[in-house]
């Protein structure tokens, strides 16, 4: 637009074309409006690729997730409805069982005999239960200690103790040190560090720890030195754990053999009671089971019991948090889409708007300019539309505007144009009356003036007479001579004298 020719004189006109358009959208930065449409597009595609659990972007698949989350908080209800109707029972059958347990106690203190037999047998199981949890707990404990776990192991980690003593590991300072003292600029001896002292530091800190591990191995060197199979082993943990809980079951067969004797010496009340007392433990380990089949977390537990989503609570309700994460990253990703649409759709109404309002602004000044271009015609542009269309009294189309009409209403345009752009920059001109009569060159020689604050303007010497030479007696009006050498080299003349003494074709000025 700034280095103008006749090509473009004719393509503004050309209806088929859409270079005045372009030219509009160009000097008025209105393509930035595209390229913030295509950032736009960009910016929400990442965040809904992003989104990498669903790529829901419509109305319905935001429908087709609410579903599933609304499906899976149906069956976790139903699962923590289930469990409080399990827990209801169990609690009333744990409270039957206590009750019946008492009467057959009572049953049994009938008998003298019996009664002491049964309180040593009570006595043994209050301690047997305690010795249980005892030798649980050293158990877990001799577990985590690797040392107790077997003798081989002890001895390794004894040697690795010993090989850390050896190489004097952990290193006494830590890459830490290094590092502050580069910062600082100073050594700690006074002597300044400059940037090869700093690079060398920076690269043989690396050679040794960060005080947080420099920590961590001394803890864990100063562990594996004291390192020994104190206490009960984990194997012998485990055989007093099983002896221990053998000695319970011995218990158990000998309380139910109190309560077989106590109904053998004829007490008719107590085969109903131990066999309810039979039946709701029965029913209790049933409940304990499908209990934890519903509540377990475990996942080896859950393997085992083959639990899925719509059986188990933890399951359930992961899978229920899932689905609303992805309910949410669909509604996200929709309303993104949402978002995304109204405001593409705002920025193509501005800029149609903006296109349009600055399509008439320009028509407005460019009919203003032909005003005083085609004095003797009433040329005018009825339209831009893409193209420049033309209107006027005695043309009744584009293909009735002579030469001169055309390069006039290019002027008027690009004028008018440029007469708001956010440049300010030189018109530049080739050629630019090389097809014009004597007389319209004089009309625009004395019309460019008026038309542009500055211009460069790169005629033939063709193009002097009733044109360049109008020029000669202005003022504000530099000319530069170019002249190509038998030898093929261009001269370069500064002055109107040299200018005026050129008339072969290959002089350009």
């Amino acid at each position: 637009m700034f280095v103008f020719d006749g090509e473009l004189a004719r393509d503004i006109r050309d209806l088929s074309k859409v270079a005045a358009d372009r030219a509009i959208r160009t000097l008025y930065q209105l393509d930035d409006i595209g390229t913030l449409q295509q950032r736009v597009d960009k910016a929400v595609a990442e965040r809904q690729e992003a989104l990498a659990r669903t790529s829901g972007k419509t109305k319905h698949a935001v429908s087709r997730h609410q579903t599933l989350v609304d499906r899976a908080a149906t069956v976790l209800r139903a699962l923590d409805s289930d469990l409080t109707r399990k827990a209801s029972s169990r609690t009333a059958l744990r409270k039957e069982l206590k009750e019946v347990r008492a009467e057959i106690d009572s049953h049994i203190a009938r008998n003298g005999d019996l009664e002491e037999r049964r309180s040593q047998l009570v006595s043994q199981a209050h301690d047997l239960a305690g010795d249980i949890r005892m030798s649980t707990s050293q158990a877990f404990l001799a577990f985590r200690n690797p040392a107790t776990l077997s003798s081989v192991i002890t001895s390794r980690l004894k040697d690795l103790g010993e090989t850390l003593t050896r190489a004097r590991l952990p290193k006494s300072v830590s890459s830490d040190f290094f590092e502050e003292i580069a910062d600082d600029g100073e050594c700690i001896c006074g002597r300044p560090i400059g940037e090869a002292e700093r690079a060398t530091l920076s690269q043989r800190k690396e050679q040794y720890l960060a005080q947080d591990q420099i920590s961590a191995i001394a803890t864990m060197k100063e562990r594996l030195n004291s390192t020994a199979a104190t206490g009960t082993s984990f194997l012998d943990s485990c055989d007093m754990l099983q002896t221990k809980l053998e000695a319970r079951q011995a218990n158990e067969k000998a309380m139910a053999r109190l309560r077989q004797e106590a109904e053998e010496r004829g007490d008719e009340n107590m085969r109903p009671l131990t066999e309810r007392e039979d039946a709701i433990k029965i029913a209790l380990a049933t409940l304990e089971t499908e209990i934890e089949r519903l509540t377990t977390a475990d996942p080896v537990k859950q393997v085992a019991y083959q639990c899925t989503k719509d059986n188990n609570i933890p399951l359930a309700r992961y899978y229920r948090d899932e689905r609303q994460k992805t309910l949410d990253e669909a509604r996200e990703s929709y309303e993104l889409s949402c978002r995304r649409d109204l405001l593409l759709g705002q920025l193509q109404r501005i800029e149609q708007q903006a296109l349009e309002d600055l399509r008439e602004v320009i028509r407005q000044k460019t009919n203003e300019r032909l005003t005083t271009l085609v004095q003797l015609e009433d040329l005018r542009v009825s339209r831009i539309a893409g193209a420049l269309e033309l209107g006027s009294k005695k043309a009744s189309s584009k293909d009735d505007v002579s030469e001169g009409q055309s390069l006039s209403v290019a002027y008027a345009f690009l004028t008018a144009l440029l007469s708001n752009a956010p440049y300010d920059l030189p018109f530049i001109v080739d050629s630019p009356v090389v097809s014009l009569d004597l007389d319209v060159r004089k009309e625009v020689s004395r019309l460019i003036p008026k038309l542009f604050g500055q211009m460069i303007l790169f005629v033939i010497s063709s193009e002097q007479a009733a044109f360049a030479e109008t020029f000669y007696d202005r003022e504000d009006t530099q000319f530069v001579t170019l002249r190509q050498t038998t030898n093929g080299h261009v001269e370069t003349h500064y002055g109107l004298e040299e200018f005026r003494r050129q008339s072969t074709d290959r002089v350009t000025t």
